[in-house]
């Protein structure tokens, strides 16, 4: 199994208390081996270092933040990230359609976003609470943590760029034929492999496309 990190929905403060039976813990994303960017965004509103639901964890390890603000936060960015040319028009777009779809139609009511990142910060050398805090710090820096985002992407692109440019080599073999590729089906393979590699850096970087309800960690009421 993957490490994840996992969204949730809950309407309590975990400094103040722990979970009861009574709580409502509403399941809204994980990712593999990723915090997004789009966690983050849903996180940066009245941002808290909070302890854990799912970790028996003596430090704070997780973070919250207002979930009605966060929302406006991701839609708000989500608007301006089609005007950057970072990612395919048509990928862009049919993942801010699905993400708004999702938001509106299960509302998310309940106060704050919730983030469990433990499995990941199980996979590093640094206590727990250490690399929480070094998330945390990017949430608070939210727009700081953004235009580091739009740097990785643009870079990730330029090397794209480049392994397309390479993979669509022509060369002239004299005049009168037409030209032909320089580099055989299976020469090109190994690039092409690359270029999706990248393409899904990006969108796990981004983090829009696995919105779910029901998730590996699931609450019931």
């Amino acid at each position: 199994m993957a490490n994840r990190s996992y969204l949730y929905n809950l309407d309590f403060n975990r400094l103040d208390r722990a979970k009861t039976p009574e709580d409502s813990v509403l399941s809204v994303s994980e990712y593999a081996y990723e915090i997004p960017l789009s966690y983050k965004i849903l996180l940066s509103n009245d941002t808290l270092n909070s302890k854990s639901v799912l970790w028996d964890y003596e430090h704070p390890i997780t973070i919250s933040g207002d979930a009605k603000k966060g929302k406006d936060s991701l839609f708000k960015f989500l608007d301006r990230l089609q005007t950057l040319n970072l990612f395919e028009p048509e990928y862009l777009k049919s993942e801010i359609e699905k993400t708004k779809q999702f938001f509106n139609d299960n509302k998310f009511d309940l106060k704050y976003f919730f983030l469990e990142g433990g499995e990941l910060y199980e996979m590093g050398n640094e206590p727990f609470e250490e690399q929480n805090l070094e998330v945390f710090n990017e949430v608070t820096q939210i727009e700081k943590t953004i235009e580091s985002f739009i740097k990785q992407v643009e870079s990730l692109n330029k090397e794209i760029t480049a392994l397309v440019s390479q993979r669509d080599q022509m060369t002239k073999k004299s005049w009168f034929k037409k030209s032909v590729p320089v580099l055989s089906e299976t020469e090109k393979a190994p690039i092409k492999k690359a270029i999706a590699n990248k393409q899904a850096e990006k969108r796990s970087l981004l983090g829009i496309d696995n919105w779910s309800t029901i998730l590996y960690f699931q609450f019931d009421k």
